[in-house]
């Protein structure tokens, strides 16, 4: 017996499952390759599509509904530099969701995810001493000030996979720390203000 279905996989592509984390000139816009867009890509849609469709298949054989629950995350609606293939992939997850929902509604079967924000898994704090500057910088864009851990992402997804959310589906529930809610300034470059699209400078 199947009564829920957790989708938990991600990645930046090629190997580094760290870089859409913390970023990285590799993972720049710019120099990505091919290959890295499409293990990315695969490794962030495909874990959603193909575990969902056999359970979805199994309960409609059944005939007995359950929940599944794909794990997105915010960059699915924040643009992130050097992010790869992560950020696209993860927006695909999201609308994903929505229509799975939609598909899979008749017969009773319910499709939400979350958005995790910056959560202290082993994989985000081993990134994170490598690189301390990138953990600074997520904590200035997160207003509660610190990092979730694991059980304050597998309290929502246990509520959505459970009956108390009988009448959701479809939805992301994003769990950021109000990452999604901070107005966040891009910090200027040093230099001349540019004033307009003559690229005018001040003094």
């Amino acid at each position: 017996r199947i009564d829920s279905m957790i989708c938990c996989a991600g990645g930046g592509g090629g190997g580094e499952p760290l870089q859409p984390v913390l970023g990285g000139d590799e993972r720049d816009f710019l120099n990505v390759g091919d290959e890295t867009w499409e293990s990315g890509l695969l490794n962030n849609v495909m874990t959603a599509v193909v575990p969902g469709q056999e359970v979805a298949r199994y309960w409609v054989g059944q005939g007995k509904p359950g929940a599944i629950v794909n794990i997105a995350s915010v960059q699915s609606v924040l643009g992130v530099a050097n992010s790869g293939p992560y950020g696209p992939g993860k927006a695909a997850v999201a609308n994903l969701t929505k229509g799975m929902a939609v598909s899979l509604g008749p017969y009773g079967i319910r499709v939400n995810a979350i958005g995790p924000g910056p959560t202290a898994t082993r994989m985000l704090l081993a990134g994170i001493e490598r690189n301390p500057a990138s953990g600074r910088e997520m904590l200035s864009r997160t207003p509660l000030g610190r990092w979730a851990e694991a059980d304050e992402m597998a309290a929502p997804i246990c509520f959505l996979a459970s009956d108390e959310a009988s009448f959701i589906t479809g939805q992301t529930l994003y769990v950021d720390g109000g990452r999604l809610a901070l107005n966040f300034v891009m910090p200027a470059k040093d230099g001349p203000v540019r004033i307009g699209r003559d690229q005018t400078t001040t003094a």
